[in-house]
């Protein structure tokens, strides 16, 4: 069975990026204004020494695996500033960005795989 299009359609799986489901922006009932896949700061004890210290949570997602946690420190209770605070953020703006990133081109690359394997099942047979 033949598809409507065919060359459109392998030109834009082969230029265009997977869509991936990730979400773009934050729900409307999220209640501090960081961005998507990014919490905090939550205030840890460390055990042995009770110690407080607070980081910033960073949901990293994984294609076709479970998504990860990542934890970016922002400083204890003494060394917490505003300028760490930022430079935390930052740093877990630019993680998120990573993974995303890295997220994006595997699952562009499993549905091109995909569609390859598609055509290929799809050609007439001699």
């Amino acid at each position: 069975m033949a598809t409507a299009l065919p060359g459109r359609n392998q030109d834009r799986i082969a230029r265009l990026p997977a869509p991936t489901g990730l979400q773009r922006s934050p729900n409307q009932s999220k209640g501090s204004d960081l961005p998507v896949g990014i919490s905090g700061p939550l205030v840890r004890t460390r055990s042995p020494s009770g110690a407080r210290y607070a980081c910033f949570l960073v949901a990293i997602p994984r294609y076709g695996q479970k998504p990860r946690r990542a934890s970016v420190y922002i400083g204890t209770e003494t060394t917490y500033t505003p300028e760490r605070y930022h430079q935390a953020l930052a740093r877990a703006m630019e993680l998120r960005a990573e993974a995303e990133q890295a997220y994006q081109r595997e699952a562009t690359r499993d549905k091109r795989q995909q569609a390859r394997a598609w055509r290929e099942h799809q050609k007439p047979r001699a």
